[in-house]
């Protein structure tokens, strides 16, 4: 076997396999950003007083 054909047998695995990895890194980041964008807009209406789905007067009684 030359070296040549060695060395060529041995990167394309670990080519293809590292492209893999930056693969799943990127989508696992691109879905912690969005969920930290979620998190900012959850954190900002809960600060307001809103709750999603419920309706409150001000002095705190809950309306049907």
């Amino acid at each position: 076997m030359d070296i040549t054909t060695l060395i060529v047998a041995m990167s394309i695995p670990s080519g293809i396999t590292g492209f893999c990895f930056w693969l799943l890194e990127r989508r696992m980041e691109k879905r912690e950003k969005e969920r930290e964008k979620k998190e900012a807009v959850r954190e900002k209406q809960h600060r307001g007083g809103y709750i999603p789905g419920r309706s409150y007067c001000r002095s705190g009684c809950k309306n049907p």
